[in-house]
């Protein structure tokens, strides 16, 4: 890497330039079906050009220039079945220029205003050559046979901000003095690319246990049965959506004797629109008050209260999903075909390409045929925050403690009505409960809106403590009790704003099942981290600062599901799955291992002439190598408990594989407590190293 800058004009105007090149690096990873070893590699370089100007000593502006570029070979983007899926090839260029502005107008008047334009790609895909991928999706989305993305459709995520913001203050006589701020916000965000799923334009989507690859002789051999898998089929769109938030806020902070006051409101405007397929048509707008009350109780002990409106961003995948930008558009088929036990990837491959053996069920974002909408009266989620807090100093201005509790609840929550969307929910955007499809056929109409059903919840009670007896020492830590509990995790890994089982063909199954309240994935009961750092001081041979951290952190929570049948409802226009995710014991009620290190550092610096001081720095991350096992496979099945006459009464849980609960996790068990690779670990002993020069 290489920096360069100085003044153009002295006292008046400044540059900077900074280029940086990362040698490749590699991990290394292993397929989960064939247990065979692949490697990625990854490379980056990026370079910086700043500009900075003062007019005057009262008028500054700021003007940068960033450019990325990061790429990966040999990436399974998805986990790896097998070896084959392991070709894939990752881009991501970006770019972004920002302005900024700051004035002194008066004595009581500063302006500060931006500008920022970003520009990037997500560039991801195998090989045309190769086979058509398969997923399955029962696991945890395996792939297998390709990559499972296209490279040569990359997707877009623009955005362009700008800002103006206007503070000034105001005695208002003896001690009551007011800080006046306002100001616009504009952000406009820009997605395009058609997200399509192959390089070859053709998938199978396997989403249920019956798929079961496995070794056979030489290979993997699979099977598939009717009704249980889908072939996609990519269509051509090339469509943009954009979506604008504008917000105007005031906000006055007022100080009088003890107390102050911050009082504050925002007002946000939402508007979106699609180029290039169906109408979308985003416009509301929302209103969030903010209040804040602090209390100084002596000089040093202070009491502090606040309430605030968050409105969330309206997301991108959510307009995405009805216009079909970035969202795969794609016809889906239903596999009708026979019985294939045990057949190899040839096999498998030519059952794909064969039109006879699959049914049109659906169309994804297809503009001549539009199955999904967002609701006319759809608003983006947002939360109330409450926190209550107590600080004060520490003796001698040695430090400080707080103590803070937060309260979190999201409301307004997204989630997919599909099926009689209109006839149970209301929800009879587009064609009602039923949109057509070519052919004289039909299927169910999607609608994406707020459901006041799913639920999400945060408490935390927060201690922070900072010390510092001298100059030379500091003895600190945090320590955290959070509990996040709802009905809703809205998002899975790579699936932004996913939704919930609301509203999905939802008298297929009981709601209190797939969708019960309790712990969700980010749910972590304690966190805490304690540290510390000495100063040595060896005069005109320099000095050696040494630091250590300790942290803990309880095992994340897992769940007891599987795939369970679903009851057939005749008045729904298809079935694109007959099983549904069934929590067997509640959501999040067992935990993996708890997790902790110790981390140590320290720095050598040598001070030679006019503040030049070349040092050394040697890190040692995990130090005891504490090898936790963080995660493993938790797939389980649901197994038939039958009557006296034969018929099924219920089901119950039990571990997938030769492996059960009471077994130790190990890469023998072939399904639940199976170690998956090193990511399944904490992270092992790690040492960093720099040296430097200091000027």
């Amino acid at each position: 890497q290489a920096t360069l800058g100085g003044y153009i004009l002295r006292d008046r105007l400044w540059f900077f330039g900074g280029y940086r090149t990362i040698p490749s690096t590699t991990n290394a990873f292993t397929t989960n079906t064939t247990s065979e070893a692949f490697t990625t590699t990854t490379t980056e370089d990026r370079w910086q050009f700043k500009i900075r100007g003062a007019l005057t000593s009262s008028h500054t502006f700021d003007a940068s220039y960033l450019e990325y570029d990061a790429t990966i070979n040999n990436r399974a983007g998805l986990p790896a079945g097998d070896l084959l899926a392991t070709n894939g090839q990752r881009g991501d260029p970006r770019s972004m220029t920002s302005i900024t502005y700051q004035g002194i107008l008066g004595t009581s008047t500063f302006l500060d205003a931006m500008a920022t334009d970003k520009n990037a790609e997500i560039i991801s895909g195998g090989s045309p050559d190769a086979g058509d991928p398969f997923l399955w999706s029962t696991p945890g989305n395996w792939v297998y046979n390709n990559h499972w993305w296209d490279a040569t459709d990359p997707s877009v995520r623009d955005n362009r901000t700008a800002s103006v913001n206007l503070s000034h203050s105001l005695d208002g006589g003896g001690a009551l003095q007011h800080m006046l701020q306002g100001g616009v916000q504009y952000v406009e965000s820009t997605t395009a690319g058609d997200n399509r799923q192959s390089a070859t334009g053709y998938n199978l989507f396997a989403f249920t246990q019956s798929f079961n690859p496995r070794m056979g002789a030489n290979d993997v051999i699979f099977d598939l049965l009717p009704g249980e898998a889908q072939r996609w089929v990519a269509t051509d769109l090339r469509a943009e959506n954009e979506i604008t938030n504008t917000a105007l806020y005031l906000q006055d902070t007022i100080d009088w004797n003890r107390f102050r006051f911050d009082l504050g409101v925002r007002y946000d405007i939402y508007r979106g629109k699609t180029t290039g397929v169906q109408a979308f048509d985003l416009d509301f707008n929302d209103i969030s008050p903010r209040i804040g009350v602090t209390y100084n109780v002596t000089s040093t002990v202070q009491l502090l209260g606040t309430y605030g409106k968050y409105v969330g961003r309206f997301n991108d995948n959510w307009a995405q999903s009805a216009t079909g930008v970035s969202s795969a558009p794609r016809e889906v088929y239903t596999y009708g075909g026979p019985a294939l036990i045990g057949a190899t990837r040839d096999q498998i491959q030519a059952a794909i390409r064969n039109d006879e053996l699959w049914t049109l069920s659906g169309l994804v974002g297809d503009p001549s045929f539009p199955t999904t909408w967002v609701g006319n009266d759809t608003e983006s989620p947002y939360t109330n925050e409450y926190n209550l807090s107590i600080r004060t100093a520490l003796p001698r201005s040695t430090g400080f403690a707080a103590l803070t509790y937060t309260n979190r609840q999201y409301e307004n929550l997204m989630t997919a009505f599909v099926g009689l969307a209109c006839t149970d929910f209301g929800l009879c955007e587009g064609a009602g409960d039923y949109a057509p499809l070519p052919g004289n056929r039909q299927t169910d109409t999607t609608v994406w809106t707020n459901d006041p059903r799913a639920t999400r919840d945060y408490d935390a009670l927060t201690l922070q403590l900072d010390y510092r007896p001298t100059g030379r020492m500091i003895l600190g830590g945090n320590w955290t009790w959070s509990e996040t509990k709802g009905s809703y995790e809205g998002e899975a890994l790579n699936q932004p704003a996913s939704g919930s089982p609301h509203g999905n063909r939802e008298r297929e199954f009981p709601i209190e099942f797939a969708a019960p309240y309790g712990y969700l994935n980010p749910h972590v009961e304690h966190r805490a981290n304690l540290y510390t750092t000495y100063r040595f001081d060896f005069s005109s041979f320099g000095s050696l600062s040494t630091s250590a951290i300790l942290n803990f952190e309880t095992g994340r929570v897992w769940s007891r599901t599987a795939s369970v049948p679903r009851s057939v409802e005749t008045l729904y226009a298809s079935r694109p799955t007959t099983t549904y995710v069934h929590f067997f014991d509640g959501r999040g009620n067992n935990n993996f291992d708890n997790v902790w290190s110790l981390d140590v550092a320290g720095r050598y610096s040598l001070p030679l002439f006019r503040g030049v001081a070349p040092f050394v720095k040697f890190s040692v991350a995990n130090v005891t190598n504490n090898d936790t096992l963080t995660s493993f496979q938790t797939t389980g099945q649901a197994v038939p408990v039958t009557n006296a006459d034969g018929t099924i009464s219920h089901y119950e849980w039990a571990p997938t594989g030769n492996c059960g609960p009471a077994d130790q996790p190990s890469r023998s068990c072939t399904g639940f407590g199976r170690i998956r690779g090193q990511q399944d670990y904490q992270l092992p002993r790690r040492f960093l190293a720099s040296v430097g020069i200091q000027f």
